[in-house]
């Protein structure tokens, strides 16, 4: 049986210390292997924020990336990123612990180049936020 493929999780960050930690406490949670998947968390702050992000089962970077916009924070993960397979999120998602499993099945039952995408569900991250306003925004900034 062919090796898994190394995974680099791509992630683009603005002013998200707090959603980070949780993100990477979803990666922590993986049940793909730690050694075979890395995470680059790409600071696009003017002037880096992220500092110290603690201990990981995985390989984990952070980067700067200067140029304002969560593309060119993106293409900047991309061009740090080892991984064979390139999987993208942002820091304000919370994946499942069957994530990166299921996207490189995928991606290993299609020959060639593929995109994968998964369900995406819409939560607030307060409940005080849970207004009309709120959902509007949550619902139309995907379109």
């Amino acid at each position: 049986m062919d090796p898994l493929p190394l995974v680099s999780v791509i992630v683009p960050v603005y002013r998200m210390d707090r959603q980070v930690s949780r993100l990477l406490a979803c990666l922590d949670a993986q049940i793909y292997p730690m050694e075979r998947f890395e995470c680059v968390i790409v600071d696009n702050h003017p002037n880096p924020v992220l500092q110290q992000l603690g201990s990981h089962p995985f390989r984990l970077k952070v980067v700067h990336e200067p140029r304002p916009g969560s593309y060119a924070a993106r293409n900047g993960g991309v061009a740090e990123a080892i991984g064979e397979v390139l999987a993208f999120t942002d820091a304000d998602c919370q994946p499942q612990p069957c994530w990166l499993q299921q996207a490189v099945r995928t991606w290993q039952e299609h020959a060639g180049e593929v995109i994968v995408g998964g369900r995406v569900s819409i939560k607030p991250d307060e409940p005080a936020e849970r207004n009309g306003w709120c959902w509007y925004s949550m619902v139309n900034d995907l379109l």
